[in-house]
Order: C-alpha cells, then structure tokens, then sequence
C-alpha cells in the first residue's frame, strides 16, 4: 500500500471495482455495496463514509471489509474510539441493556467510533443526545439544555425512584430493575425536575466526593423527603456509585437482597454530617489547653502605680500583658505620650 492512509486505500479499491466511483466535491460517490444501487448512492468522505439512500454514516472500517482490503491498523477507527461494545465490557453491562436504552455506535467527525446515548421523554422520544468518546462526554446539537436522563423508564411506573450521576449508573441499575433518573452533571438539578417525581419514594446516591454533596443539597431544596444512600461499603470496600456496586455483586449474591439492605439505612435528606471532617480533641489537649490559659501572664511594669491599679489584677498586677493592644484616648496634654 505503501503507505497509504485509509482514505487512499479505499479510494484506490473503489476505483478498481465496479461500483461506479465518481468524484464530487471533496467526496467520492459510488454504487452502495447494500443495495442495488445504480445511482451511486454511497460516499466516500475525509473520516467516513455513508449511504444517502440507506441513511447511515459509519466507520471506515465496514466499507473495508465490504470491499475486502485491509486498513492500516492505526487507521481503524475502533482502535481509537469507543464502541458500545467496549463500553459495556468496560461498565459490565449486558448490549441488550444498552440496546433497549437506545446506547448506539456513531462515527464521529473525524471517523473515530463514538456512542451516542438519547435522553427520552416519558413517551419515548429524544429530547437530546450525549455523545460519549474514549476521553470524554458532549452534546449533539439537536436539542436544548440539560434533561433528566431516564424519563421514559420513570414513566413506566410508580416503584421507588433512585437519583444518580451518569449515564452508566442509569444503565447499572435498569440492569438491576431499579427505577433510575441520571443528571448529566452533579451540578445539573433544576427544580422542575421534582415535579416529574412527586408522589413517589426518592432516593439520592451521594458519592463520596464534593459532587455527591453538591447533588445532595440541590435535591434537597425541592425533594424535602428523599432519603441519602451514602457511605456504601459492599464486603469491606467503598462503593463509589451504582455501577461500582453492580460489578461488585458476586454471582452467588441476591443482588435484591444487598440494595434491600442499602435502602434501610439510607438517611432523611438534610440529615447528613458534615461534609468536611473534623478532628476530634481529646481530653489530654483540653487539659493543655486550660493549662496555658491559667499561666502566669509575662507582663511590662510601668511606672505608673495607677496604671497597675487600673489592670485589675491582669498582667500579673503590674503592668501591660504582652499581646495586649492598648488604646488610649484623653484630651491634649493629659499625659497620653507618658
């Protein structure tokens, strides 16, 4: 191939097929290889191809193997993105959890794999979609702000209600059987999202980070019932969210049972201790204490005996304490200088 990129190389095997290639613009068209096309349909772009007629845009890894060639390894765009696939492995997700969410495989803009995750209404239709890559999260530009992810799901009935952070704690617990609501962000809470949850038991997963409390005291506000799921400890190891705690339960554990156990002990919202520990001060550190407060006090003699009078007995009886900030006030020539 001599070290053509991927583009060269499916460029150059279209052009020996009989698939009618034809440049246009900075694309090529071509006959699409999954239908009988004769219009030349498909497009071969700078990071992907697709197919006008069909409706996709996908890697170039597929049209390589509808041509049969190979691309060059640092081409392949799986190797640099993210798939649903390596996803689920990476969450220990079952595909037809993430199937059933809508969690699809995308090409991005510049043919990297990404998946794209849809946030549903209660009926079922995308109100937005997050994108998420092998670094990081955004949004697509077909919808405005920052919905309630899981709508649809908390639609379906009336069973007690789990908030989380993220997407994957969404899928881990619909995994589970849980009813669960994900924010985008822990800093994401709008109040109109309590109206979509009145009536019903709620639950808030605090994390143990300054997002979990951040989440904690937003819900708070407009959710004065819900209880806090906190400090979770599954056989000896902090659980840091709900797909930790999935990928913890053993095959032999009732994982019914475990969230059963987890649901007792959550607390009255607003119940919580402070997010900020504080060290405890012992009985030994109090006795220093009082025992420098009772010291004699190192003072300054004056030379005036009034003055001494005047200390009540502080500085020792004689003088001015050091640390003490004195202010005098008199009118001129009484003697303040002195």
């Amino acid at each position: 191939m001599n070290g053509m990129d991927a583009r060269g190389v499916l460029a150059a095997a279209l052009f020996r097929s009989s698939r009618k290639p034809k440049k246009s613009g900075k694309s090529i068209a071509f006959c699409c290889p999954r239908h009988a096309d004769s219009h030349g349909s498909a497009w071969l772009g700078e990071y992907q191809w697709g197919c006008s007629a069909c409706g996709f845009t996908e890697h170039f890894d597929t049209l390589a193997d509808a041509l049969g060639v190979t691309l060059p390894d640092e081409a392949t765009a799986t190797k640099r993105g993210l798939t649903v696939a390596e996803y689920a492995e990476r969450k220990g997700l079952r595909l037809d959890t993430l199937a059933a969410a809508g969690v699809r495989d995308a090409v991005g803009k510049y043919g990297d794999a990404i998946i794209e995750m849809p946030y549903r209404d209660a009926k079922g239709a995308v109100i937005r979609t997050k994108v998420r890559t092998r670094t990081g999260t955004f949004w697509l530009r077909d919808g405005d702000g920052t919905p309630l992810y899981g709508q649809d799901i908390l639609a379906q009935s009336q069973r007690p209600v789990l908030i989380v952070e993220g997407e994957s704690d969404c899928h881990a617990g619909w995994e589970r059987g849980l009813c669960v609501v994900g924010l985008p962000g822990a800093s994401q809470w709008r109040t109109e999202y309590a109206s979509l949850l009145t009536g019903r038991t709620v639950y808030v997963w605090q994390e143990p980070d300054e997002g979990g409390a951040t989440l904690v005291a937003a819900v708070a506000k407009d959710v004065p019932k819900a209880r806090v799921i906190s400090d979770v400890v599954h056989h000896g190891d902090v659980v840091k969210d709900l797909c930790d705690l999935h990928q913890r339960i053993q095959a032999d554990e009732d994982f019914a049972d475990v969230w059963q156990g987890i649901t007792d002990s959550a607390t009255p919202i607003g119940a919580e201790g402070p997010t900020v520990a504080f060290d405890s001060i012992s009985g030994s550190t109090l006795v220093q204490m009082l025992d420098e407060k009772l010291a004699p006090i190192d003072a300054v003699p004056t030379m005036l005996p009034q003055w001494n009078t005047l200390c009540r007995g502080g500085g020792g009886g004689v003088g001015l304490a050091r640390g003490w900030m004195v202010t005098i006030g008199a009118n001129t020539g009484t003697g303040k200088s002195l």
